[in-house]
């Protein structure tokens, strides 16, 4: 553990500002050596009560950092899961704030923030913030307070410790040996002998990727902004920076194997150089908002228990990302990659419900379960946090649009206007009262049949419907013949983003978003018309849609969409109206122009 830290701190140019800045504090901290003897002898004595007694004195006091003069610049910071039920019962209150300014009594701390502050101890570092500890917790003026910094406290902490087992303690009871590489050696016959490592390919994945602690949406920027983490997993200590990941089995970092793993380098470049604040490089903007689409990924896999957090609980990671773009943030798509970034589906999948991701006896035996799986389904979130074209107003796990801003031949809607309403006018980043985009390009109602196909049928018992333009022809091909996308050309593939709105897709509209071609010399499919776009429903106002989903179409059928476009392009006030759907699809200004809400 020092040595990860001491080894990040002094040899890692893309962990540290290389910009002076003075420092920054939050606005409460926990002083974590307040009446501790200076005298390491009594240290040691304490200590050596402590183990044989098992109890851990906290030892500790809240501090207003703006009247507390701090003798040590460095803090670090804690993320852990809150329990389902019952809360916690360390708490800063506005009953308590001036008893915990004095003194902070150990028996009210979890196991989890006493070892926190025992980490603390052993980096040397005296003070540390823990939510509940620092933020009061019954004043929801300054809970809003607190929420505009949580970028910048993680950002300023020195390392970050992370609970990410979820478990009460950070360290469990555990056997040593058993996160030693199993080694085995050859007993080959007229072969020379070696011994090999058994190396587990998902060793990442099922203890960071995909443990309980990182599906908190929180967790996703506290993650990112933390210039290193500390993590507590389920069987050992592992360390991730901006420049190296580690364990306690692999100390001098991850083997080949495991880093070749999608599931690494999260904080890796180029996202180095974003919270390294080395920001005086040029870079190419696609290279920053791939970063954004791997936050966009974790976070959107992720969940919240209040659905108003949904953009707050990334707001931090947003504000340094809108600097680093020079774009404008639009309830979570950026401005200046519109339209392409309208493309967002929500991706179903599986997700396991036991404790955490490893499927062993190990796991079987410490936590007493055996893992399960659930098909993960998307739903509308119950209030208004974002409109229906950002992936803010749905949970589920987020399939990003295209990562390019869609200009020229390949896009086929304009942005004309976009309007974001904050719930707090400085608060840009957070809840949103309203929103809509105005676009201009061409609606084309939509039919389905049977037009009352069962949604609610489990998706592996049903056939899909079929979708087409209303108007044109349609044709049914069976989806197991061989080139079956070549003849897909009157059939669209929907991604709907909650199940229930399929019903709406026959009173729908398709909107074409953007045109690409498969391109792949010798491959079946090369030269294949692709055309993206959206469904959209009227909301009962001329002009006004609301998204349902995603949509796609292939083949001949693009040609239409491509013909439709061009008339539009080159239509003069005043000319004829389009050969499909109707000037009452758009808003009455002009046609081809409709508001998206």
């Amino acid at each position: 553990m020092l040595q990860w830290a001491n080894n990040c701190i002094e040899n890692h140019p893309k962990c540290n500002p290389t910009i002076e800045e003075a420092p920054w504090y939050p606005t409460r901290l926990i002083d974590v050596q307040y009446l501790i003897n200076p005298d390491p002898v009594a240290q040691l004595a304490a200590l050596m009560f402590n183990m044989s007694t098992g109890h851990f004195p906290a030892n500790c006091r809240l501090i207003e950092t703006k009247d507390t003069p701090l003798e040590d610049p460095s803090y670090l910071t804690l993320s852990h899961c809150w329990p389902a039920q019952g809360g916690i019962s360390a708490r800063l209150e506005k009953s308590n704030i001036e008893q915990m300014k004095n003194f902070i009594s150990d028996d009210i701390l979890p196991p989890r923030f006493q070892e926190a502050i025992l980490v603390a101890r052993r980096l040397n570092v005296r003070y540390i913030w823990i939510d509940s500890l620092c933020i009061i917790q019954d004043c929801p003026e300054d809970w809003n307070h607190e929420a505009q910094t949580m970028g910048d406290v993680y950002a300023h902490s020195l390392l970050n410790i992370c609970g990410t087992a979820a478990l009460d303690t950070l360290i469990p009871a555990r056997n040593p040996e058993l996160i030693k590489p199993c080694i085995v050696k050859s007993t080959w016959d007229n072969v020379p002998n070696h011994e090999f490592v058994i190396t587990d390919f998902q060793f990442w994945k099922d203890r960071i990727h995909s443990s309980p602690c990182n599906k908190r949406a929180w967790i996703t920027q506290e993650r990112w902004l933390s210039p290193r983490i500390l993590h507590f997993a389920f069987d050992q200590m592992v360390w991730e920076c901006r420049t190296h990941e580690a364990a306690e089995a692999f100390p001098l970092g991850l083997p080949k194997q495991v880093r070749l793993n999608k599931h690494t380098g999260f904080k890796l470049p180029g996202n180095a150089r974003v919270f390294g604040r080395q920001s005086d490089e040029k870079e190419e903007g696609n290279t920053y908002i791939q970063d954004w689409y791997r936050v966009l990924e974790t976070y959107g896999r992720s969940e919240v228990t209040f659905e108003k957090d949904r953009l707050v609980a990334i707001a931090g990671v947003a504000q340094k990302f809108s600097l680093l773009l020079h774009d404008t943030f639009l309830a979570g798509l950026w401005r200046s990659h519109l339209p392409g970034t309208l493309l967002w589906s929500v991706h179903k999948g599986l997700r396991s419900n036991h404790p955490f991701p490893v499927p062993s006896l190990a796991a079987r035996d410490l936590v007493g379960t055996n893992p399960t799986y659930h098909i993960t389904e998307s739903n509308r979130l119950a209030s208004y946090e974002a409109p229906s074209w950002s992936w803010a107003s749905v949970s589920g796990d987020i399939e990003p649009g295209f990562p390019i801003a869609l200009a020229g031949k390949d896009s086929m809607i304009e942005l004309l206007t976009a309007q974001i309403n904050p719930l707090n006018p400085t608060l840009p980043f957070g809840r949103i009262h309203s929103a809509h985009l105005i676009l201009r390009g061409i609606l084309y109602p939509l039919s389905m049949d049977p037009p009352d196909w069962p949604a609610n049928l489990p998706s592996w018992n049903r056939d899909e419907p079929t979708i087409y333009i209303s108007g044109q022809p349609k044709k049914k091909v069976e989806i197991l013949e061989g080139s079956f996308v070549e003849k897909y050309s009157h059939v669209v593939h929907v991604r709907v983003d909650q199940p229930e709105e399929y019903s709406d897709i026959g009173r729908a509209c398709f909107l074409p978003v953007a045109k690409a071609t498969f391109e792949r010399e010798g491959h079946e499919m090369d030269g294949l018309k692709l055309v993206y776009g959206l469904c959209v429903l009227s909301t009962g106002k001329r002009g006004e849609y609301r998204r349902l989903g995603r949509v796609d179409f292939s083949g001949e059928q693009c040609d239409l969409f491509e013909r439709e476009l061009e008339r539009l392009e080159g239509r003069e006030d005043g000319g004829t109206e389009f050969e499909l759907g109707g000037k009452d699809l758009y808003l009455p200004e002009e046609i081809g122009t409709f508001k998206l809400i």
